[in-house]
Order: structure tokens, then C-alpha cells, then sequence
């Protein structure tokens, strides 16, 4: 029996940072998330956009979540390693992040962490959107998924 997913959200939806970023978590369940974030005029810039942080934060949160959501967390603990991110137009206004993963790219993830001794990276691509579903920033997070006791 894994995790239970209600305790993991809760844990989740419980962190100060998530908090203070306003950043709700819609879906949680295996193989999808849905996150979004309210504008807030502490993330402007004096352009009218929304800064870098918030956006980069919340798709963090966002991968990490669903892979926390999607792999037992009684067995793995996921880490973020390296994420990089490409603006593709100015972020205004509410933002949200809808990640899913297939239960086939969940196996692989686990067939590559046993392969390899309990240690693996797992790749979540992360498009952040604005409220009319246009696509504001797409960041590539790569999370090590590392075997308890490995």
C-alpha cells in the first residue's frame, strides 16, 4: 500500500512558500495535477508582467507534485535537480500549471530507478499557462527519484 494521497496534499498545500505564492492545488491524483496561482501585484514588474520567480516556483511545485502524486512515496523521495525554463510571451494574470503523466511514463521512471541501483532522474515538462490557456512559459524540471534506503 502506498502513500496516502490526501495526507501528501495536504502536506503539500501546507508549505509556507505554496501559501504565500496564493497556490492551490485543483487535481491531485496519480498521473495528473492541476495547479494555479492568482495574480498578485507583488509579482509585477514595471512592465505590467509577472516577474520571473513566481512563475519559475510554481512550475517546480507543479513537477514535484505530480510526480509526488504519481509514484509511492512510502518507497521514493523526489528531489528537484535542474530545471530550466523558456519564456514565450509576458505572464499576466492568473496562471496554472495541468501536468499529467501516463501510467506507461510512471513505469519507466520506476523500470530506470531499479536499473539503476535506486537512483534515477525523471524529466516533467512544465507549460505554465494564463487564464485564456495560452502558453506563458514552458520549463523543462528534471527531479532525481532516489529508492529509500539506496
Amino acid at each position: 500500500m502506498g502513500a496516502d494521497l490526501s495526507v501528501v496534499k495536504g502536506m503539500i498545500e501546507n508549505m509556507a512558500f505554496l501559501k504565500q505564492l496564493g497556490i492551490t492545488i485543483d487535481v491531485f491524483e496519480p498521473g495528473k495535477t492541476l495547479m494555479n496561482m492568482p495574480q498578485q501585484d507583488v509579482f509585477m514588474t514595471p512592465m505590467g508582467s509577472i516577474a520571473a520567480g513566481p512563475i519559475f516556483s510554481l512550475a517546480e511545485l507543479a513537477g514535484a507534485t505530480l510526480l509526488s502524486a504519481s509514484i509511492d512515496l512510502t518507497k521514493y523521495t523526489v528531489v528537484a535537480k535542474e530545471l530550466t525554463i523558456t519564456f514565450k510571451r509576458p505572464a499576466r494574470g492568473d496562471l496554472k500549471a495541468d501536468l499529467s503523466l501516463s501510467g506507461d511514463e510512471v513505469k519507466k521512471i520506476l523500470d530506470e530507478n531499479e536499473a539503476a541501483g535506486g537512483k534515477s532522474d525523471a524529466v516533467v515538462n512544465v507549460p505554465i499557462q494564463d487564464a485564456n490557456g495560452t502558453v506563458v512559459a514552458e520549463i523543462k524540471a528534471n527531479y532525481r527519484v532516489k529508492k529509500l534506503g539506496a
